[in-house]
């Protein structure tokens, strides 16, 4: 919530919205920290003290919630004020694997609260499919906006050092950057890599995963196709050092199945790095023509996808060029744009009514 609301921010004061002024009642959040007593002050924070603040706001024109999770938050707004509300996606109800029971019927409680917003901003035309399917949102109260990149962040050298030292500069980097939850599909690169081993094993190539741990037995899988040597997990990174991954990795395998919106690999081609992914969920809408697909469980189509761009440099530069006009196309400019409409939409309609 934090970061969207810095993205917007900064359109805001670039690109104002008719005099219009913005405040965030939440500038204090607390550190995303699993910690115990941190988690505790979350809790109070996200259930008592931000409630509080909202049932005392006056003399606002409109609420804009930023992110879907709090959607319970929609209960404390003053009677009468327009609300839009950012769904990024409701993936624990599609896919609740990675989450408790009691969680999973938490969310669903929360974002149900969602029929309190006039309009719901969704982040992509499944996102919106979902809220019209799963929560009964109808179709007229959904604006889809796509949401945007940072080029100035990733699409500008990193001055700080490749995160890959420690990888031999002859070796070609397969990269990976997310969480490891079931949807990834991460258990699919032991297949895929089943058709590449000969590359792997020479020493030309390497796996690097970045983000979540790949569990055990997939690790196990990946390793036994490649060479244990050849796969590197270097866990959570910093922001810049995830930049220094997409900039110095040779091509960027994104097997997931089930996206809100596909952040990661959008995120890559921002910073020139060319992109394989499964044609499944948000992929395409976001990738359009600018990524190389392949169909779900089709480990040879997406093998021979990951040679031809380790192989032929025109078609990787052909993939990397693609990428960057569609990265700056998503640009959070534009975004706000939509958001902008949005905004005029719902108080024009306020204004109207008598």
């Amino acid at each position: 919530m934090n970061r969207y609301w810095g993205e917007l921010e900064h359109c805001a004061r670039r690109f104002p919205c008719d005099g219009a002024e913005f405040t965030n009642i939440f500038p204090d959040c607390p550190p995303p920290n699993s910690r115990r007593r941190i988690r505790l002050e979350r809790i109070i924070h996200r259930y008592l003290v931000y409630p509080s603040r909202i049932k005392r706001v006056k003399n606002v024109d409109l609420f804009h919630l930023l992110d879907h999770s709090h959607a319970h938050l929609l209960r404390s707004v003053p009677a009468k004020t327009p609300i839009v509300a950012t769904v990024f996606d409701v993936v624990p109800l599609r896919d609740p694997r990675s989450l408790w029971t009691h969680q999973v019927n938490r969310f669903r409680r929360s974002v149900q609260n969602l029929h309190r917003a006039d309009i719901l901003i969704a982040v992509s035309h499944e996102t919106a499919t979902d809220l019209r399917r799963l929560l009964g949102i109808p179709a007229e109260r959904i604006r889809v906006v796509y949401p945007g990149t940072n080029m100035d962040k990733f699409g500008q050298p990193n001055k700080k050092a490749s995160p890959f030292n420690r990888i031999s500069s002859d070796k070609k980097i397969v990269l990976s950057v997310g969480s490891a939850h079931p949807r990834k599909n991460l258990d699919s690169l032991a297949g895929i890599f089943g058709n590449l081993s000969d590359r792997f094993r020479k020493g030309e190539w390497v796996f690097v995963r970045v983000g979540g741990l790949l569990p055990a037995p997939v690790e196990q899988a990946i390793s036994e196709v490649i060479g244990a040597n050849n796969l590197i997990q270097y866990g959570f990174l910093s922001d810049d050092e995830i930049i220094g991954a997409f900039q110095h990795a040779s091509v960027f395998i994104f097997p997931s199945v089930l996206e809100g919106f596909s952040f990661t690999m959008i995120e890559s081609m921002a910073a020139g790095l060319p992109v394989i992914a499964n044609q499944m969920s948000t992929n395409v809408e976001v990738g359009q023509d600018a990524v190389a697909y392949y169909q779900d469980g089709d480990y040879a189509g997406a093998a021979a996808a990951i040679r031809r761009v380790l192989d032929d440099q025109s078609y990787a530069n052909h993939l990397r060029e693609a990428g960057l006009n569609r990265s700056k196309a998503l640009s959070w400019a534009n975004h706000w744009e939509g958001v902008k409409a949005v905004y005029r939409e719902v108080l024009s309609a306020e204004e109207t009514i008598p």
